[in-house]
């Protein structure tokens, strides 16, 4: 993987509201949009994500902690 997807807007040109957090871009995929950067998920990106896989230990993003194995 190239480490940078192709195709992203230069920071400038992001679609910045002064009613979201700063520096947020959540308009990018359109006013409903419920995935965000998901939206660039595909099945070449996704086998290529997989590539990476070393130990298989899994976390979830959304559950507040500071330490993922809790």
């Amino acid at each position: 993987m190239s480490g940078r997807p192709a195709n992203l807007p230069k920071f400038s040109d992001l679609p910045l509201n002064k009613d979201d957090p700063p520096y947020s871009a959540w308009g990018l995929y359109g006013k409903d949009d419920q995935l965000g950067f998901l939206n660039r998920q595909t099945n070449e990106t996704v086998k290529e994500a997989a590539k990476e896989i070393q130990s298989g230990v899994r976390f979830f993003k959304s559950k507040s902690s500071r330490d993922p194995r809790e």
